[in-house]
């Protein structure tokens, strides 16, 4: 059991310093995917700790795995409602609430009908569909009269991406920041009070063994997104 423990609490270990390390390889980028999981991890070693035998140097190691949550939890803590939200006051020109959903469809799911569903229950004045290739766009068109505003890039490679609006999409373009078959969408819209805003939406590759080796792809994709957006 102490063996185990200690493999729990090296591997944690590994798994936060790893993302620490400035390379691009999926290696070291894959465990900033897993905060929760890695921090859900480090409790639940924390608390074997207890049942193992009690080692002289047992506090040291559970002083590592309170300090690997304490640092982990800095970082989630932002994303959850504990954490305090700046509110703006509304300015003259602002609109109203403008409500939004993103959804990954992962294009070899069928079940178009759920999604549907999600949709007219939750009543957004946009959505954003990624993976959503020929057979994801056919099932959308029967939302196409309440969301008669889109711009659709149909790929049959996982990176297709659908945008759907009820409000006015004055203007439209497909940017390949990146690759040529890796879209992103920039799309200007006013609200009907007269608000102008941009949106933009990517889908970058994410760095894993299954697609990109390193994180070039993901971080430029980003990253010209976001001077797309300053300029």
């Amino acid at each position: 059991m102490w063996t185990f423990y200690l493999s729990l609490t090296f591997l944690l270990l590994i798994l936060t310093i790893l993302p620490k390390i400035q390379h691009s390889h999926w290696v070291f980028r894959v465990p900033e995917f897993g905060k929760i999981q890695i921090t859900f991890f480090t409790v639940v070693t924390f608390i074997l700790g207890f049942f193992v035998s009690h080692s002289e140097y047992l506090w040291y190691f559970q002083g590592l795995l309170i300090l690997m949550f304490i640092h982990h939890s800095i970082i989630l803590i932002k994303y959850t409602p504990l954490y305090p939200v700046k509110k703006f006051s509304q300015k003259y020109k602002s609109s109203d609430k403008v409500h939004f959903i993103s959804v990954n469809v992962y294009q070899f799911n069928t079940e178009y009908d759920r999604f549907i569903e999600l949709i007219e229950k939750c009543k957004p004045d946009m959505f954003l569909t990624m993976e959503s290739n020929g057979d994801w766009e056919k099932a959308l068109r029967k939302l196409e009269k309440e969301y008669p505003f889109q711009h659709k890039v149909t790929l049959e490679n996982t990176y297709g991406i659908h945008f759907y609006s009820k409000l006015k999409i004055e203007s439209s373009q497909t940017h390949y920041f990146v690759a040529d078959d890796i879209p992103s969408i920039e799309a200007h819209l006013k609200t009907e009070d007269g608000f102008s805003f941009v949106f933009f939406g990517v889908h970058p590759p994410p760095p894993s063994p299954t697609e990109e080796e390193t994180s070039k792809e993901r971080d430029g994709d980003l990253l010209s997104a976001a001077k797309r957006i300053t300029e």
